[in-house]
């Protein structure tokens, strides 16, 4: 798989306010330089794994701007 996929992934499956594809107009943005990609987000993501974007178990789910 390469960066220009991942970021796609990416895009699609990141939920702002429990919509996916939807990146909160400037909450969340996704940077790709060559095979990196760099992902910020000026609210905290939730604790909850999303399943399938990440081999580690990193959350890309923002859905709760205030996780407990």
């Amino acid at each position: 798989m390469d960066a220009a996929n991942f970021e796609q992934i990416l895009q699609e499956r990141i939920k702002v306010n429990g919509k996916a594809g939807n990146l909160g107009g400037g909450v969340v943005t996704i940077e790709r330089s060559k095979s990196k990609i760099t992902m910020t987000s000026e609210v905290a993501f939730s604790k909850r794994p999303s399943s399938g974007t990440s081999c580690r178990g990193e959350s890309s789910d923002i859905d709760d701007p205030d996780p407990v």
